[in-house]
């Protein structure tokens, strides 16, 4: 797998990197534990996959991300 170390808001973490997906996302208990001051901006987003069914995000945040030497600056975070 492609599992890569980035930083966010200065917090180190290991995530699987799809260079081809459009969002990137993130489970709620994850983002709650690991940034409890942190909040999140309210959406309406249904993400769907392959499949039909339909998955109901809690938020989202636009945030810079660092991975290696490279610096992503608008990076946006679906919370699930």
């Amino acid at each position: 797998k492609r599992f890569k170390t980035i930083k966010l808001y200065k917090v180190e973490l290991n995530c699987l990197v799809d260079t081809g997906a459009d969002v990137s996302i993130m489970k709620s208990d994850i983002f709650y534990n690991t940034f409890p001051n942190h909040k999140l901006h309210e959406n309406k987003v249904m993400l769907s996959g392959l499949g039909v069914k339909l998955t109901q995000l809690i938020g989202y945040i636009h945030r810079s991300v660092r991975a290696n030497a490279m610096k992503a600056d608008t990076i946006t975070y679906l919370i699930l």
